[in-house]
């Protein structure tokens, strides 16, 4: 019996052929089934494969705030716009605002990052294949053991001088993803100071009150990293 194949391994070499699609036309048949698949793949990559979205964060214009030795407010606007260019949307799982004063040194003129408060900001939604913006104010109230900043902060505003904060964030994006905004510049024109003036900076002195007449916006871009 010269053609008989006891393990089968000819039907297994022209099975192969004819897998795609069960048909003798063995050629146009397996052309066929491989565009066919080669376009699926192409389409499922098109679609789902991440893109980059770039996300910019400005810091707006507070009205006002109020400083003392024993604290300070201030509301502080935020613009947060995503340019999404993925097929489907998402949400930013949590967005971080830190308010930070630069602490002057007392023997030299180094200064220290000190973190006056921290905020969440609320859920923000991105629309797939545009851009999204979300406006929104965090209320920064002080923290503790920041009474060297607040003391400096009423110094810079005595008797109507200026004094700058600074904002950064941290967002976070599906869990994994992690985007810094650094220190944005936050200059304030004083433009009202409690008239008890150097009283103001003894410990238990009566607050004081600026005004924010002229603060920059800034941007800040960063296209994310998958």
């Amino acid at each position: 019996m010269p053609n008989y194949d006891p393990m089968g391994t000819t039907r297994r070499s022209r099975g192969c052929c004819y897998c795609c699609c069960g048909t003798k036309r063995r050629t146009f048949s397996c052309l066929l089934c491989m565009a066919l698949f080669t376009a699926v793949i192409v389409l499922v990559c098109y679609f789902f494969i991440p893109r980059k979205p770039t996300f910019c964060v400005t810091v707006g214009y507070p009205d006002e705030f109020s400083a003392s030795t024993q604290g300070f407010n201030v509301t502080i606007p935020l613009n947060v716009s995503v340019a999404n260019p993925n097929y489907y949307g998402f949400s930013l799982d949590q967005v971080t605002v830190n308010l930070v004063y630069k602490v002057r040194g007392i023997m030299d003129s180094a200064t220290t990052d000190t973190t006056l408060s921290t905020v969440t900001a609320p859920d923000i939604h991105i629309k797939a294949r545009g851009n999204s913006t979300n406006s929104f104010k965090v209320m920064m109230q002080n923290s503790a053991n920041t009474a060297a900043a607040n003391a400096q902060i009423l110094q810079d505003c005595t008797p109507s001088g200026t004094t700058t904060l600074y904002v950064n964030a941290a967002v976070t994006l599906l869990k994994r993803i992690h985007i810094t905004v650094p220190n944005q510049e936050v200059k304030i024109q004083c433009s009202t100071v409690s008239a008890v003036g150097a009283a103001a900076l003894l410990p238990g002195g009566v607050a004081g009150l600026a005004n924010s007449n002229g603060t920059l916006g800034n941007a800040y871009c960063k296209k994310a990293s998958w």
